[in-house]
């Protein structure tokens, strides 16, 4: 059950949009040289340290409702949070959102699934 609630974790849609929802912070950081390392690498560590931060909290309130957290549910926690974060840039950065005309477009794109659904299918292989 902890990797699921995990999964469900890695939905940040406001973070995950960060050059969709700036199309000219989008166009400096692509016409930059060197910038997909100075960006990226930043990006990812930026909802890296969200996730982890989202992760704790559900591990916390997991040990005070269950109890019994042990070292490997906070190591998939760890993986999860940085498979995640990694996941998010990497679809940001290939497949930014464009064409939209309102802000709410943006966070109600079925894009923002797809990280989410990678991670569930991982808890589920994690889970046989």
């Amino acid at each position: 059950m902890i990797p699921v609630g995990f999964a469900v974790l890695s939905l940040n849609t406001p973070l995950c949009i960060l050059l969709s929802c700036d199309p000219a912070l989008e166009q400096a950081v692509r016409f930059l040289p060197g910038q997909r390392k100075a960006f990226c690498v930043p990006y990812v560590l930026f909802l890296f340290l969200c996730n982890l931060a989202a992760d704790s909290i559900f591990l916390i309130s997991w040990q005070l409702q269950a109890g019994n957290i042990s070292a490997g549910m906070a190591a998939a926690g760890l993986g999860f949070a940085f498979l995640s974060a990694v996941l998010s840039v990497l679809l940001e950065w290939f497949f930014p959102i464009r064409g939209w005309k309102i802000e709410s477009d943006l966070w109600h794109h079925p894009r923002k699934y797809l990280v989410p659904g990678v991670m569930l299918l991982l808890a589920g292989i994690l889970a046989f």
